[in-house]
């Protein structure tokens, strides 16, 4: 099932923020890791080339990329790895 809020932020829909996660939007949004109130996570354009690293407080996360039209996954796979760069750490 997918929702257009993090998950996690509405306990009402029974999800977890984990490693996996991932959201789209014209761009894809994958968190990369979380680590204590951290969410490490990289955004891609669709063409896999571009992409953004960054990590917020698990709050601010959750409220930035809740609602709107981000559309989040937590149960299903990520897109296919082959087509994106691999992910790296972020160092706060």
């Amino acid at each position: 099932m997918s929702t257009h809020e993090v998950p996690g932020y509405n306990v009402a829909n029974n999800d977890t923020l984990h490693d996996g996660c991932w959201a789209e939007l014209g761009s894809r949004l994958l968190s990369v890791d979380r680590i204590d109130d951290q969410v490490h996570f990289s955004l891609y354009d669709n063409d896999g080339l571009n992409v953004t690293r960054s990590a917020l407080p698990v709050a601010e996360f959750a409220r930035a990329f809740s609602g709107g039209d981000w559309l989040w996954h937590d149960k299903s796979p990520k897109p296919n790895r082959a087509t994106l760069p691999a992910p790296v750490a972020v160092a706060v």
